[in-house]
Order: structure tokens, then sequence, then C-alpha cells
């Protein structure tokens, strides 16, 4: 998405309105908004401006939005971003995808954010990234590499596990989403 500051919008209380970002920059990419951890409906929201800066911010939970923290990502180019809620929502974990297509990884919890992991997959180069929280209790991740494979992490108790290539036969894939499965089994 290409936008200028003044054309995208908010969903207020009972209507769309202009949404507005002071200090943002001019032109963005593309947006991302992911639910901040714990349960009082703070939000995190990321843009990746024209030239790959990626800007910060975020809004409390009484929907008051806060400065822009143009430099979130220090001096690396984003390509692309993501983040998720965990499921027990202890936290929130953000992907980056850097102009090179390196894996970074970040996380909120009570701690405030933490430092950036350049090296979460290794060195492979991955084209897209996708998490959701599971309903047993964990979040699961898929990464696409270079070749189209699809991989498999998650997290649970704080803990992430091995990725493991060719997530459950897949074929070689370009893009992965999925959405949250039954209650009743437990299952994605």
């Amino acid at each position: 998405m290409t936008s200028n500051k003044d054309d995208s919008q908010w969903e207020g209380s009972t209507r769309w309105g202009d949404f507005r970002y002071p200090g943002g920059p001019a032109k963005v990419e593309s947006v991302f908004i992911v639910r901040g951890p714990g349960r009082d409906y703070t939000k995190e929201m990321f843009l990746i401006a024209e030239g790959g800066t990626l800007y910060h911010n975020w809004a409390d939970s009484q929907g008051a939005w806060h400065d822009w923290d143009p430099n979130f990502f220090g001096d690396r180019q984003a390509g692309q971003v993501y983040g998720v809620g965990t499921d027990d929502q202890t936290a929130t974990e953000l992907f980056v995808i850097d102009a090179q297509n390196r894996l970074y990884h970040n996380w909120l919890d009570s701690d405030g954010w933490h430092d950036w992991d350049g090296n979460f997959f290794g060195d492979q180069q991955v084209t897209s990234v996708f998490g959701i929280p599971s309903l047993n209790g964990s979040t699961e991740f898929f990464v696409i590499d270079a070749n189209g494979t699809l991989y498999h992490n998650w997290l649970n108790g704080g803990q992430w596990h091995e990725w493991t290539p060719d997530f459950a036969g897949a074929p070689k894939v370009s893009a992965v989403y999925g959405v949250p499965g039954s209650p009743t089994t437990g299952s994605l």
C-alpha cells in the first residue's frame, strides 16, 4: 500500500473517520497493527516508509496514540513487517524481513521491547512470515524461504522450538495464512 498522510481511515465507535499520524512519514509503503500484550487492549502500529524506514507508534488502553519512533529498526531497511499477540497475552511477537530478506525478531512484554535478533532464521533468506495463536496455548509461526520451503516453529511458555522444514509435507509455496481452529479439538 502506498499512501499519503490523509487518505487512511480509522474506525471510531460509530463511524469511520480520518486517520492522522502527525510526525509520521510522508509516504507509506505498508502498515501493520497488532494487539499489545495484556488484556488492556493496547495497539502497536508499524509503518514502513518509502526507503524502508520502520516507524513505530502505540495506542494506550484509552485509545491515545503516542509519538512516532522513526528509528525502531535502527539504520536497517525493512521490507515487510508482521506481528502477532501470543495466545497467553503475555507478549507481542514482531518479525521484520529486511531489504536483504533476512528475518529479524523482537518482542514486547511487561519489560518493554527487547533487542533485535538478526539471526532468528540463520543465514537463509526468507520471503514471508506468518504467525497465529493456537487454541492449545502455543503460538504457531511459519516462514517461507527463498526456495518456497515452508518452515514451522512454535512458541509456548516463552520458549521457542526448532524451525522444521517442509511443514506437514507442504509443497513449495509462495504465501501462507491460517485461521484459528475449533476450540473442541485444540487444533490450529
